[in-house]
């Protein structure tokens, strides 16, 4: 099948799907993007559906940006997104182009982002949209959709009393469901215990650590997939979804790794492995069975 028709197929799944009552969809875009779907409210989240960061590497060998995969949709063949997500501004999670593009189709989406990055996005040209600024702590509340934002550390907190914090995750309060997107993080002291009590459905955690050379060129580091599995289970998530990797071809990690880490751990954790196109339905009636296969 062509990459144009498993796009158009993609989209009509995304845009017509309508699920149940107290169901919730979600599909993979690839890195870190996620559609989260609900009867009532449907979110992108840290959506990456261009090619900027591809061209703007094409002259540099030492960080060359190689994609792995092709675009899972263009972003204006999405029409039903009620809210942007972007954790923090780093362009596989921030795209201004992929926020055209889903505007164009969206023009009454709401974009929710840390404060530290909305002075960027006003200059990039979506001041005439409704942005909310949600700092660490603050609570986002429409209908049966909740969002709170948590602090995350990408390396380093980078906090200032200006700005803030500048990289966040998202506790999602959706359907009958509780989401929590970490967003670009490695551990930090007193982590798990911010979040053991808040009875996690489902973690979505990045799995592709770091090394020094990446360092060196300037990456910032996030849990690896060890890690991210014993985050899962010390916070006692329901389940959870690798991602983070398979989008380029200079930052990723074998998801296998993750899969045969988890598979012998002690307290074994359910997961689900996500595949671009796929759809997985959250619900707390048909809870997602562990992986059993190593790879």
């Amino acid at each position: 099948m062509s990459q144009e028709r498993n796009r158009q197929m993609l989209s009509l799944a995304i845009n017509n799907t309508i699920p149940e009552n107290s169901e919730v969809l979600i599909w993979w875009l690839g890195q870190s993007g996620f559609i989260i779907k609900s009867r009532d409210v449907c979110l992108a989240v840290d959506p990456y559906l261009s090619t900027t960061l591809e061209e703007a590497t094409k002259n540099q060998p030492w960080k060359r940006h190689i994609r792995m995969g092709p675009l899972a949709v263009y972003p204006n063949q999405l029409h039903c997104i009620d809210y942007i997500l972007c954790s923090h501004g780093h362009r596989d999670h921030y795209d201004p182009a992929t926020i055209d593009g889903l505007l164009q189709g969206n023009p009454n989406a709401k974009l929710i982002i840390p404060p530290a990055i909305v002075p960027t996005v006003k200059k990039n040209g979506h001041a005439s949209k409704e942005i909310i600024g949600l700092g660490v702590g603050e609570v986002y509340a429409a209908g049966t959709l909740t969002i709170q934002a948590v602090k995350a550390k990408h390396d380093a907190f980078d906090w200032t009393p200006e700005t803030g914090y500048p990289y966040e995750g998202f506790l999602i309060d959706i359907a009958s469901s509780r989401i929590y997107f970490a967003g670009d993080t490695v551990c930090y002291e007193g982590m798990s215990e911010e979040l053991a009590g808040d009875k996690i459905d489902l973690a979505i955690l990045p799995i592709n650590g770091c090394s020094e050379e990446l360092l060196e060129l300037g990456f910032a580091s996030n849990m690896t997939y060890e890690e991210a599995a014993n985050l899962c289970h010390t916070i006692g998530a329901e389940q959870m979804i690798p991602c983070h990797y398979d989008m380029f071809t200079i930052n990723t990690e074998q998801v296998g790794r993750f899969v045969n880490y988890a598979n012998t751990m002690q307290e074994r954790i359910r997961y689900w492995i996500p595949v671009v196109g796929d759809v997985y339905s959250l619900t707390k009636v048909e809870p997602m069975l562990s992986g059993t296969e190593e790879n």
